[in-house]
């Protein structure tokens, strides 16, 4: 593409946008409405992005999103005209695509300005001041708040009732745990935030009537040097009832068509552990659910013991609806609990179709089949049983011939119980968690038609539990997989034998080993309150260990490796990490970043690493400028594609590699992304067919794989549709320059069908 056709795309791209501008409609005497910002000044010290950010939100209207300078959504409102049915493409162009113009005459100044000038008393800034200006031009406005900071007021004293009663000797034990403290910025959200923390901690002492709205805080001003003290009494007219302690007259369990208890209680009633229980169905057994109840008769009142139960009964993962109701029982200073539970539909049947293109002439759908019991055994066990079909192609084009085509089939089965089943007892009666026990048995056949065919099958039991809301655990101590090549044809084995490293990565491989994973997300965590979230998962594998061990002490090693049944197993230790952050500007913005590394070394009874559990790079989910499992190791240069139509896998021992993505909004449900990645993987030892795949530190750098791109995606609320474009701007393994700016003549065919220009269509964020 020459200049004079840029310059043609470049004019008509201007003129779209501008003519997307909606101004032509805007109506006479009337003037968009901008937005607002607002502009700190004074005493800004302890002004921070939080604070920030909540002042912002306090801004209304919103304004209509711009892109360069045009209204594309007030564009498509009008323009779809007056829908006559709440249905079809113009109700969807002008109620989903379009938004109804933002005038200026929408916003109320002066109104948000008070309200500006009220948050900033709420939070301790006692003798600011809010105007505003407004900035006009031809047709829109745009208005700024203009604050000018007081000096902020601190606490000096907090005082709580003193006297001789429990309840003022329990909230004086509070005290240490207080979000009051002396020194820090008087803010009223903390207290709300002390009044209902007050609240919980008395109801799970037994204050079931006990209400925040029963506790005040008076505040002094006047004690000088911009300080205040805080007094906490209770209302007055508190009822009596809010003062007194509740403890549990019954239990009961109600189920389904049960919730009449008064009906069924003498008839259908079992008692298990002092706990009422009324299932007509007969769908679960009695204990397996009341297992899963923290409250019992006798016990006082306790609001956590509630939750945990709650929160334990919806983490079977059978019920539609879980709630707890209490009512007074005839004898005073009692309460009778009753839990209501519908469950879910026992069994469902799940159907996933995928589909993948890539500018690399890959194309294949994915088909995905799972069937599901939700109380298998009439405990909450959940029993899955999932089919995976799989085809792949690569079509060639011009000087190349033929096509390479692969297809995949599994079935995988897994059996989880909610509880963990040990020769010894686990107490998880104190967590609001429920933990599970796994089996799963699966097997897999991969098949690259005139090449070669791979089996597998495996066996894993294990251990999940969550310790708290962002940390989970995984610990299999039993993890086995067989992987054999079932076939291969001429061609693929001569490529093995010239090349040993390849050769003993897809021999026959026997894993033996246990494996555990850690993982911590702060997303979950809706108490924090932060502009940030961190994930972090790492996961440990080791096989062949206790095999190894056992062998080699009663058994003397000769010729070749140990084995187990005629199969040699792999001995090996792998260890990955997969951290990610993500900071949000505001709603429409977010900076997402990801890292991952990991190594893996073959010791003892191996050569080299399973092939299934080496490191690859590059792909829709990885470094999205180079086509999948094509990157590295280090600066080598994969010639096989040269050679023949078949393209190895590129594996090796460790991996690093670095995204980062900045989203942001574009136009209702359609967002945007702009994307940097690198990385590569590199061999622990010398690969003599592999010149330049070994790990050296001093040319770590220099081996880094970067490619960028940008991707549109469309959130459907229930998935996510991403399309990626992605062009590289370093290829390791070329031999003079390895940056390639120079080279991307992205207009041009010729330079997009050689894999300089990659494109997917993918299902969900690359993470």
């Amino acid at each position: 593409m020459n200049r004079i056709q840029s310059f043609i795309l470049i004019i008509l791209f201007t003129w779209l946008f501008s003519a997307c501008t909606g101004s032509k409609y805007l109506p006479e005497g009337k003037k968009f409405y901008n937005g607002a910002e607002i502009s700190f000044k004074g005493q800004t010290k302890e002004i921070d992005k939080k604070l920030e950010r909540a002042a912002d939100e306090l801004l209304q209207p919103k304004p209509n999103t711009k892109i360069f300078g045009s209204r594309p959504q007030v564009w498509l409102y009008y323009i779809a005209g007056e829908p006559k049915k709440e249905k079809g493409l113009k109700h969807w162009l002008k109620y989903k695509l379009g938004r109804p113009p933002v005038y200026v005459e929408d916003v109320d100044s002066e109104k948000t300005s008070q309200i500006l000038e009220d948050k900033m008393e709420n939070e301790g800034f006692f003798e600011s001041d809010v105007g505003f200006k407004l900035d006009e031009n031809k047709k829109s406005v745009s208005v700024e708040y203009l604050v000018t900071v007081g000096q902020p007021y601190h606490i000096r004293n907090v005082s709580y009732p003193e006297d001789s009663s429990d309840f003022s000797k329990i909230i004086d034990s509070l005290r240490p745990y207080s979000v009051l403290v002396e020194g820090n910025r008087y803010r009223l959200e903390d207290l709300s935030d002390e009044r209902s923390n007050l609240e919980n901690a008395l109801k799970d002492r037994g204050y079931y009537y006990m209400d925040d709205r029963f506790m005040i805080f008076d505040v002094d001003t006047t004690v000088g040097n911009r300080q205040i003290d805080l007094f906490m009494r209770e209302k007055e007219n508190v009822p009596e009832k809010a003062r007194g302690r509740f403890k549990l007259n019954s239990v009961t369990v109600l189920q389904q068509e049960s919730f009449n208890k008064k009906d069924t209680l003498k008839t259908d009633t079992v008692k298990v552990d002092s706990v009422y229980y009324l299932d007509p169905a007969n769908a679960f057994r009695p204990k397996s659910v009341v297992s899963k109840v923290n409250l019992r008769p006798g016990q006082y009142y306790n609001k956590q013991a509630q939750d945990f139960t709650i929160g334990k009964l919806v983490g079977l993962n059978s019920f539609n609806y879980v709630n707890v109701n209490y009512a007074e029982s005839e004898e005073p200073g009692f309460l009778d609990a009753s839990i209501y539970l519908i469950p879910k539909t026992k069994k469902s049947i799940r159907l996933e179709l995928q589909a993948a293109l890539n500018s690399n002439d890959y194309i294949g759908p994915l088909f995905q089949m799972t069937f599901q019991n939700r109380n298998f055994l009439k405990g909450s066990e959940t029993f899955q049983i999932g089919l995976t079909a799989g085809f792949e192609a690569q079509l060639y084009s011009g000087t190349q011939s033929g096509s390479q085509y692969s297809f995949e089939l599994g079935l995988n089965s897994s059996l989880s119980f909610p509880k963990f089943i040990t020769p010894f007892h686990i107490d998880f009666r104190n967590s609001q968690f429920v933990p599970y026990t796994k089996i799963r048995v699966g097997a897999q056949r991969l098949n690259r038609v005139g090449y070669f065919s791979m089996s597998s099958v495996d066996l894993g039991f294990g251990y999940g539990w969550n310790e708290t809301v962002t940390k989970r655990h995984q610990f299999y101590p039993i993890d086995i997989r067989l992987v054999n090549l079932t076939s291969t044809t001429e061609e693929f084995r001569d490529l093995l034998e010239s090349n040993s490293y390849l050769r003993a990565s897809y021999e026959e491989q026997f894993i033996l080993g246990l494996s555990y994973s850690y993982f911590f997300n702060t997303q979950p965590d809706e108490a924090r309150d932060s502009d940030s979230d961190f994930y972090f998962n790492g996961n440990l594998n080791l096989s062949g260990n206790v095999a190894y061990l056992v062998q080699s002490a009663f058994q003397k090693k000769e010729e070749g490796n140990f084995d187990i049944g005629d199969a040699e197993y792999s001995q090996y230790a792998k260890t990955d990490f997969d951290f990610r952050y993500f900071y949000e500007f505001d709603k429409k913005n977010k900076l997402a970043f990801r890292l991952i590394t990991g190594v893996g070394f073959a010791y003892g009874n191996s050569v080299t690493m399973p092939y299934v559990e080496q490191f690859s790079i590059g792909g829709s989910n990885s470094i999205r400028a180079f086509r999948a499992r094509s990157v590295g190791p280090g600066s080598y240069a994969d010639t096989t594609s040269q050679s023949s139509d078949f393209i190895i896998d590129q594996t090796a021992d460790f991996k690093l590699e670095f995204i980062t993505e900045y989203r942001f909004d574009v136009i209702g449900a359609f967002k945007g992304a702009v994307f940097v990645d690198m990385g590569n993987i590199w061999t622990l030892e010398e690969d003599p067919n592999r010149p330049g795949s070994k790990l050296e530190f001093n040319q770590l750098l220099d081996d880094l794989a970067i490619g960028t791109g940008v991707g549109v995606r469309y959130d459907a609320q229930y998935f996510v549709i991403r399309f990626d474009v992605a062009f590289p701007l370093r290829v390791p393994s070329y031999n003079a320059s390895k940056w390639v700016f120079d080279k991307n003549a992205i207009p041009d065919p010729p330079y997009r069908k050689v894999d300089n220009v990659v494109y997917n269509i993918a299902i969900g964020y690359p993470f």
